[in-house]
């Protein structure tokens, strides 16, 4: 371990500040991690270089620019930001980066009104399914040499991945989420969802109180509430208990997460479009492929190749959501700010309680 650290600060001496700037980093980290899943028994060994080498980078960054620690993340993210920027094209690169990093300040007004118009606001948000997909890659990995070596690894991308997309509502709530969870599935216990939703929101709340009246922080607990209690539900109903098929369970999925987050939306925007679930029907299942795509296309030599099929895929988005926000005859229109919309929850929640009552 020792050796790990004194490797890492040693190499961060060698090489200059700039080459952790560049996308040359990201081939020397995916480097160590094909090396990690080769010899998954040198797990810790490699954690210690890396660590090593952060706690160079940032004497050094402090000692001549007088950079902190997070300088240092947004520098590496906003380099390899504008790799991807280079790479693909505007808008194409723009969608991809907000898919990937959940920045949608790039993004062109029109697009982000037709993303929102049409139910798809959710997929350029920094949340839950960007963690999901780092926390099952990790665990394949280091899993493999013990839960305790999963646990740890995929503790540590959590925080780096939250402190490179920054600790915005929403990715805080997937980010306590995710690590519940994941000492939950540590020690082998099962927790009902609501008291893994009730945890993390008295949790947001105690960091901070304002967050409360924050749209990003209701939209994401009330989506993922609809989809850890309500979607079960519906699929218990639709499916009994046979597995429900891929394409019954992003529908599934889809209306759940729609249903509870309906309220919300009608209050603050006075719309909601009829066409949302075939929207993220046709988004959803290649979402994981164009956020591959697109960070493939930051990267030196490879990333000309990456970024033309990603620019394939992000147009076609494009497109398809393009095509649903013309369709405005399926768009369903009210006065915004109308707090009588919060009364939709009432059969949703008498329906959950006679389920419950029904199961007890």
């Amino acid at each position: 371990m020792c050796f790990g650290v004194v490797s890492g600060m040693i190499l961060m001496q060698v090489l200059h500040w700039n080459f952790f700037a560049s996308p040359l980093w990201i081939l020397f980290a995916l480097a160590l991690l094909i090396y990690a899943f080769c010899y998954p028994n040198h797990t810790f060994i490699i954690l210690a270089f890396l660590s090593g080498v952060i706690i160079a980078a940032k004497k050094y960054t402090d000692e001549t620019n007088n950079l902190t620690s997070a300088d240092f993340i947004l520098a590496f993210r906003d380099h390899y930001k504008t790799q991807i920027d280079l790479n693909i094209g505007s808008p194409e690169s723009k969608l991809g980066i907000a898919y990937l990093l959940g920045i949608k300040d790039g993004l062109p007004g029109t697009l982000s009104q037709n993303l929102r118009a049409i139910g798809l606001a959710h997929i350029v948000v920094a949340s839950g399914t960007h963690l999901s997909i780092l926390i099952d890659v990790a665990r394949k990995v280091f899993g493999r040499i013990s839960r305790r070596a999963g646990l740890i690894a995929t503790l540590i991308l959590i925080v780096l991945f939250m402190s490179l997309i920054g600790f915005t509502p929403s990715i805080l709530r997937a980010g306590i989420v995710a690590i519940l969870s994941l000492i939950a599935w540590y020690v082998g216990r099962k927790f009902e969802p609501w008291r893994i939703i009730l945890l993390a929101t008295t949790i947001t709340l105690l960091i901070s109180p304002g967050f409360l009246g924050n749209l990003g922080w209701q939209m994401s607990f009330a989506s993922f509430a609809g989809v850890m209690v309500l979607a079960p539900k519906i699929q218990r109903f639709c499916y009994g208990k046979t597995k429900p098929p891929f394409v019954g369970s992003v529908i599934i999925t889809t209306v759940a997460a729609t249903l509870a987050t309906l309220p919300i939306t009608l209050y603050h925007f006075g719309s909601l479009s009829l066409l949302a679930v075939a929207a993220n029907l046709l988004i959803l299942p290649t979402l994981p492929i164009a956020m591959g795509l697109t960070f493939g296309a930051g990267l030196p030599l490879a990333g000309p190749i990456f970024a033309f099929l990603a620019k394939g895929l992000l147009h076609l988005h494009i497109l398809i959501v393009e095509f649903f926000a013309k369709q405005t005859y399926f768009t369903v229109q009210i006065s915004a700010h109308n707090a009588w919309v919060f009364l939709l929850y009432v059969p949703i929640l008498v329906t959950l309680i006679i389920g419950w009552r029904k199961k007890a």
